[in-house]
């Protein structure tokens, strides 16, 4: 269970900047849907999404189990942006 009283004192530090690309994220698919369409955002927001992801697990952030960057995980990746860039050019 979570001690709400004293969640805030115990918090890791990083855990406060949710907020502020929270914020970025909702500005950025509100502006650019329109002029991109969703398949193109929601293609660049899932890519960007496992490229962080690949680069969190690389180096062990946050806490998390270090998973090195394979050749299969980043030929997934490379495919993963070939496809958003023929959706968006194509």
């Amino acid at each position: 269970t979570v001690d709400w009283r004293n969640a805030a004192k115990t918090a890791p530090w990083w855990s406060w900047f949710g907020g502020i690309p929270g914020a970025a994220f909702v500005l950025f698919i509100t502006l650019f849907i329109p002029y991109r369409g969703a398949a193109v955002v929601s293609g660049v927001t899932i890519c960007a999404q496992m490229v962080t992801s690949l680069f969190v697990d690389s180096f062990a952030f946050f806490g998390c189990n270090h998973r090195p960057a394979t050749i299969p995980r980043l030929i997934g990746i490379a495919l993963m942006i070939a496809g958003v860039l023929m959706v968006a050019l194509g």
